[in-house]
């Protein structure tokens, strides 16, 4: 049900996810949304019982579990017998969860109190971390703005070049120049029209830089964000903004055929809006505008 809100908004599915589960619920730094996996969470709320017993918590549960069902076992050997609950079979079945993470599962047992985060993070499918990652850390721009470059930066935008693959459709004729083949790399930043644009938003920020193909352009971005102060602060906004803008003007010829598309005024309204809020870019937003 989560998975599907996410991309639906709704409880009820009706087309397949472009990203993963497991992946969105990594860390941020991973490339995920740092959404809790919630079938890893049930299993860690267990192994608190079973944690709990291994160290004879003082409860008139865990006594109870070790006068009628342990009888003196140690409680990582005991066997499951007939007479076990549905529960206590579960809690004994993670026996075996614990044996593959065995260093974080004796660690968690040579604590005072059970430290659920701790369990969590040790038992989640460890993975790199990825360059783009500096683009979303106090990110100001909009939560959609963000998670559409998120989608951008995981390349699963549903460009036609993407959906004619999937036999969804045959024209693959780029929505904005009409001149080429409509793929990431085309829309941002080979297409001349949507270069334009940036190389505008660019100027206005002040910063003398010519777009780059798709993959370049991101890692200069990324370079320049990496840096502190205010300059870094609004060049991942307005990139992230832009990167938005451009995503919503193709959709709105592709499927509404609109002719209007002059987006530059909006982004750069978005980005005053949202930089406005911040008392390390406000000034600087004052001064641009002047």
């Amino acid at each position: 049900m989560c998975r599907i809100f996410v991309w639906t908004g709704d409880i009820v599915a009706s087309r397949k996810s472009p990203i993963a589960w497991k992946t969105i619920c990594k860390p941020k730094a991973q490339g995920g949304l740092g959404m809790i996996n919630l079938t890893l969470w049930n299993k860690i709320t267990m192994l608190k019982c079973l944690w709990n017993i291994c160290r004879k918590y003082d409860n008139m549960w865990v006594k109870w579990v070790h006068m009628y069902y342990l009888k003196g076992q140690d409680v990582m050997a005991a066997r499951i017998t007939q007479n076990c609950s549905w529960v206590m079979k579960r809690i004994l079945d993670l026996r075996e969860e614990t044996q593959q993470h065995l260093q974080v599962w004796t660690k968690s047992l040579h604590q005072e109190k059970f430290n659920m985060r701790m369990l969590y993070d040790g038992m989640s499918e460890e993975a790199p971390t990825v360059e783009w990652r500096w683009l979303f850390q106090r990110n100001a721009a909009r939560p959609r703005a963000q998670f559409i470059t998120w989608l951008l930066c995981h390349g699963k935008l549903a460009t036609k070049d993407r959906l004619h693959r999937f036999n969804m459709i045959s024209d693959t004729e780029c929505s904005i120049c009409q001149a080429t083949e409509e793929s990431i790399p085309h829309l941002f930043f080979d297409c001349s029209e949507n270069a334009a644009v940036w190389h505008q938003v660019l100027q206005w920020l002040g910063i003398a830089h010519h777009p780059l193909p798709w993959i370049d352009e991101l890692r200069w971005v990324i370079h320049g964000v990496t840096r502190k102060g205010w300059r870094a602060c609004l060049l991942k906004l307005a990139f992230t903004e832009t990167v938005y803008g451009i995503w919503h003007r193709r959709n709105s010829i592709a499927f509404k055929h609109t002719t209007n598309r002059d987006i530059l005024q909006s982004i750069l309204d978005n980005i005053v809006y949202r930089g406005w809020q911040y008392k390390k870019t406000r000034k600087h937003i004052a001064f641009l505008m002047l």
